[in-house]
């Protein structure tokens, strides 16, 4: 177990005055729980985290203050300590977390977190690599915060009962904290998402010993005499990124690949005995080489971590004609025709095979599939709904059937079979999915929309190379994500003559990314489009229409299930 001190100022003045709120570890008053479904509730308070739920104190407090932790983790730290902060423009303001990539994706074990007046335009944000914090080891983080100065960042290790650092991050745009920063709310252990959600919970196991919070700053004096360290201010230090050194390429290669003929035990460096998979050789290349992947598809999520230069970046190109290359997320046994179909309703030409999940999205022969939430609105090609009146939706109020698309799946859950019904009037070609290509797509990224996208998962090519990739990807075909076809947390990508089918986004940036493009691609909705306009011109001038006087978009509005389908109105 590591036991850890945090204590987090924004300052003006130099004195500690009584605190707005003392937690010991047992008197919980001024605390509230907080819960993932943004509920709050005085009941069932406990110092031990269940790691789904934080603690929360109102605070809209816009001046200096102070915060003290105590906590005491059950492994290496991980997730939000503080919070007083949402990343949206107008609520976003302190926290601390343990990151690694940025000061906010919370995803690693390295002091971490972001300081803002409340727009994204002036947030200050910081990772400090350089500090490990070991398992079993007892610290005091202290942030402290003087609005046009600085965010002093102090970290000591009580066993050893020494100072090991003391930063200084430049905060001269920030004259203020905004009152409205996470809703008004300080949490302790989680992060909110929106006003009706907290994520990033501390771990399980997580015990909160003392929570200190006061509407001024702290001295380095008083720190002194509250922790029992001797914390003395240090020289100002800008946080910088760490600087690699430039790595010159004397002898770049081509490695080739070729999934139906390679070997991943092959070298790779000749086109004789080519890789089998596109990762075999992003594990090996370096700067200035090419990787060569042959037509194919690829049933992988390639991940990318070894970087090119400016002057010599790296190259992933298509053997054959643009697009010749596919990089799939879709399920290989399905895909490749091996799956069992079986009709369960002639008349219908309702068909369902064994699947393990709901797919993002799906695909028969390139041609995109609508997602239904029951088998029942599959069968009638409609979308059920409880409608209130909006004047959005016309004058009927009840449960309502709004036309959808013709053609569609169902995943049923708890049977785990997958459902489709194929065009009705095979507008695209044979009613059997026995007949055509099936690419049914990874899970969905999380959120509410699908729009917590961060992991490899939720791509068929991730790109993490630090702050500069310097790569170009060329003539690939990116197929059925759990949401983007390419997600890069680094900079300098450049994506070309490729072509993006059952992607939400064709592209998803994440973190502090510059210089990503994307030329000559091929990105469409078209079938999303002809479903909408089949729909209007069956159902123009009669009671349908009279009844929603605009057509309603069913691949967007809320009364979708947000697991079976998210938005369609993203690209790239």
């Amino acid at each position: 177990m590591k036991k850890i001190i945090f204590l987090l100022f924004a300052a003006f003045t130099l004195s500690a005055v009584e605190p707005v709120l003392d937690f010991d570890g047992k008197n919980f008053s001024g605390l509230k729980k907080i819960s993932a479904d943004g509920k709050v509730s005085a009941s069932g308070l406990s110092a031990v985290m269940d790691g789904k739920s934080a603690f929360c104190l109102t605070n809209k407090h816009a001046g200096s203050q102070t915060v003290l932790v105590e906590v005491m983790y059950p492994e290496k730290p991980s997730g939000v300590l503080v919070s007083r902060n949402r990343q949206q423009d107008g609520y976003r303001g302190l926290e601390l977390n343990f990151g690694r990539r940025n000061g906010f994706d919370v995803a690693g074990d390295f002091p971490a977190g972001v300081i803002s007046s409340g727009t994204k335009k002036d947030q200050e944000q910081f990772v400090f690599s350089d500090v490990k914090l070991a398992p079993g080891g007892n610290y005091v983080f202290i942030a402290r915060f003087e609005p046009q100065k600085t965010l002093d960042i102090i970290i000591a290790d009580t066993g050893k009962k020494c100072v090991t650092a003391y930063k200084q991050i430049d905060a001269s745009n920030i004259a203020s904290i905004s009152p409205g920063a996470g809703n008004g709310l300080m949490l302790f252990g989680g992060r909110r998402s929106h006003s009706k959600s907290v994520v990033k919970f501390a771990p399980a196991g997580t015990v909160f010993r003392k929570i200190t919070v006061w509407n001024n700053a702290v001295s380095d004096v008083e720190l002194s005499r509250l922790t029992g360290l001797q914390v003395k201010k240090a020289e100002r230090v800008e946080a910088q990124p760490e600087k690699k050194a430039v790595v010159i390429n004397k002898t770049p290669v081509t490695l080739y690949v070729d999934c139906n003929l390679g070997s991943d035990s092959n070298a790779g460096t000749s086109a004789k005995a080519p890789l089998k998979s596109i990762q075999a050789a992003g594990d090996k290349v370096n700067p200035g080489d090419a990787i060569l992947v042959s037509p194919g598809v690829y049933y992988e999520t390639v991940i990318f971590k070894r970087p090119g230069t400016q002057a010599q970046p790296v190259t992933v190109r298509a053997a054959g004609k643009p697009g010749s290359v596919i990089v799939t997320a879709a399920d290989e046994t399905l895909r490749s025709g091996k799956a069992k179909w079986e009709c369960v309703d002639e008349k219908l030409q309702l068909y369902r095979t064994k699947f393990s999940h709901s797919p993002a999205r799906m695909l028969y022969s390139g041609v995109d599939l609508f997602p239904y939430n029951t088998l029942d609105d599959l069968k009638e090609f409609v979308v059920t709904h409880i409608r209130v009146g909006k004047a959005t939706e016309g004058s009927r109020t009840g449960v309502v059937k709004l036309p959808a698309a013709r053609h569609g799946f169902y995943f049923d859950e708890a049977d785990k079979y997958l459902y489709v019904r194929l065009h009705e009037a095979g507008r695209y070609g044979s009613r059997n999915p026995a007949d055509h290509v099936i690419s049914a797509g990874a899970v969905a990224a999380p959120g509410s929309n699908g729009h917590h996208i961060s992991a490899p998962s939720h791509s068929n090519i991730y790109i993490d190379c630090g702050k500069e990739a310097h790569y170009f990807l060329d003539g690939i075909h990116f197929e059925t994500p759990g949401a983007a076809g390419l997600l890069t947390y680094s900079g300098r990508v450049v994506v070309r003559n490729s072509i993006f089918k059952g992607c939400r986004f064709g592209a998803w940036s994440k973190g502090v990314t510059e210089g990503v493009f994307i030329e000559n691609c091929y990105y469409d909705q078209a079938h999303s489009y002809n479903d909408a306009n089949e729909i209007i011109e069956k159902y123009l001038n009669t009671e349908v229409a009279k009844d929603f006087t605009s057509f309603h978009w069913t691949r967007k509005r809320t009364y979708k299930n947000s697991r079976k389908m998210v938005n369609y109105e993203t690209g790239i």
